[in-house]
This record gives structure tokens, sequence and C-alpha cells, in this order.
């Protein structure tokens, strides 16, 4: 399978590996802007991590600022967890992690995992400011720069060696013991694999929102 030729099931399905499509999407020249970006959390974790801030401010630089308006930052579980606990957490990641991304124009919605709250979301990112080129995608293309080589690139390089990176990374997540003990990501593996998830998430309820669309205009 030649990197170039991608399908939509290969993507959502997970046959080729995360970091082959963002390379692949980002550096083709022929591939469609991209019309939304959705980030998941979950807000029944304990605390925003240091992983977690890594990978916030790597899906950062991968969009850019200037496309915040075609972001929806979604936090989930809350069908589960909806306590006055919850909300004061989500205050907080609205008023300082993400603060930034949202005064430029990006979203906060909640998923209480039901097909309407699903729809909604895709329906409100699909209906933002129309098509866009993530920086990564300006970056890879436009100035010929290598995966490493870019702004989210750059942060998970950081000062220190990969050893290191990935020595702290694992001592956050153990910290938090009930949110990653399934967990087993560590290092550039953690945030390419969470950035393809949330496209890839996506992207299948885009599908079932079209696919909706459809039989109902038959009707």
């Amino acid at each position: 399978m030649a990197d170039s030729h991608v399908s939509s099931f290969e993507f959502i399905n997970g046959v080729v590996s995360d970091e082959n499509v963002l390379v692949t999407h980002c550096s083709d020249k022929k591939k469609l802007p991209i019309q939304g970006i959705l980030y998941l959390h979950r807000i029944s974790d304990v605390r925003f991590s240091g992983s977690h801030i890594l990978n916030f401010n790597v899906f950062s630089a991968m969009c850019g600022e200037s496309i915040a308006s075609n972001i929806a930052i979604i936090t989930t579980m809350w069908d589960e967890f909806s306590s006055d606990v919850e909300t004061k957490k989500e205050q907080d990641l609205i008023s300082n992690y993400w603060k930034t991304l949202l005064e430029h124009g990006a979203a906060s919605q909640r998923f209480d995992n039901t097909y309407l709250s699903a729809q909604n979301i895709v329906e409100n990112v699909l209906g933002s400011c129309g098509p866009v080129r993530m920086q990564l995608q300006c970056e890879m293309v436009d100035m010929n720069k290598g995966l490493w080589e870019t702004s989210a690139g750059q942060i998970l390089s950081g000062e220190s060696s990969q050893n290191s990176f990935n020595e702290k990374l694992t001592e956050d997540e153990a910290s938090d013991n009930d949110t990653a003990a399934n967990s087993t990501r560590s290092g550039n593996s953690y945030t390419i694999r969470d950035a393809t998830t949330t496209l890839r998430f996506g992207m299948r309820l885009s599908h079932r929102v079209s696919k909706k669309k459809r039989k109902s205009s038959e009707n």
C-alpha cells in the first residue's frame, strides 16, 4: 500500500499507522482542506496533567490559531460523571488550559454519549467558517519541512533527550492511576495516536450524519 493512497476506510479503521496518516495527509498537495477538527477530553480525568498539556499544545501547534473557528473542543463522559466537580473542572479547562484557542474562535461542547449530541457536534463544526489548511499542512507542503521540523514536532522533541521526554510522560501518567490504568501511551506515539483518533471519530460521525440526511431527503 502506497502512503499516497490512504482511503477513508483505511484512515477511519486504523489500517495504516497513525504517523503515516498525518504525513500522508499533510504532505500531499492534492488532499482536500479540512472542514473541522475535534479535540476530545474525558471530563472524568482527575486533572489536566503534564501529558494532557503536552498533547493539547501539540494539537494547537498542528492546527494553528488562524483556524481556531474550525475547531471544537469536546468534553466526554458526561453521561457517567455530571456533578459539580466535573462542572468546575470544565470551567477550569475553559478559563485556563484552553483559553487561547477559545479566544481565537474555537468552540467548547459537551458530548453526553447520545446520537443527538454527536450529531449536533458534527453539524456545528461542519457549519463553521469553511475548509481550512492546518498549520502542519502549511509547514510540510509550503515550507517543505519534515514532520519533526514543524512547530508540533519541535514541541514534541523539546530541549531534553527523547529518553528524558518519555520518562516524564510516564511519571505524569502514573500519578493518575484511575485514568492511566488502561493506557500504555508514551512519547511521540501518544500524541500522534490521540490526534488521529480524534480525526477518525469526527469522520465516523460525519459519515453517519451524511447518511441520515440522504435517507431523509429520499423520503
